[in-house]
């Protein structure tokens, strides 16, 4: 049924639209498959719009392609997901012992690096092991 209804659009745009070549010719032909992913690309833009917030929804005004949302979207959320890290890295760096029970410094290194995992940064044991260390005092 939708293939019918896309070929009557087609068979409509042939007698109303006329389409210019690479060549700068005019052509009345419409490729089939152009349209159908026309339809689904304008589908998923509608989609991408329906499922943001208001304020996300905001950055995307002027976008009329899928892609063009998604291109902001990852540039927007990139660039903060690689300052949380570099936020949790210096957290890890910057855990000290102190007077805590080594349970509990210990305890406080592993939450960091479970956030750490949780954004895809996996922590090789030797670094981990250079950072417990740095983190005990001096006795």
């Amino acid at each position: 049924m939708k293939l019918k209804l896309l070929k009557v659009k087609v068979q409509a745009q042939l007698r109303f639209n006329s389409k210019r070549t690479v060549r700068g010719a005019y052509t009345t032909i419409v490729n089939l498959d152009f349209l159908i992913w026309k339809s689904k690309e304008k589908a998923l833009l509608t989609f991408m719009s329906s499922t943001l917030t208001p304020t996300i929804l905001a950055l995307t005004v002027g976008c009329s392609s899928a892609l063009e949302v998604w291109k902001v979207l990852e540039n927007r959320f990139s660039s903060i997901s690689r300052s949380h890290v570099m936020n949790l890295k210096g957290e890890l760096h910057n855990i000290k012992k102190g007077a805590d029970l080594v349970d509990l410094y210990l305890q406080k290194i592993k939450v960091v690096r479970d956030k750490l995992l949780a954004v895809g940064v996996i922590m090789d044991d030797e670094e981990l092991l250079h950072i417990i260390l740095k983190g005990l005092s001096k006795e």
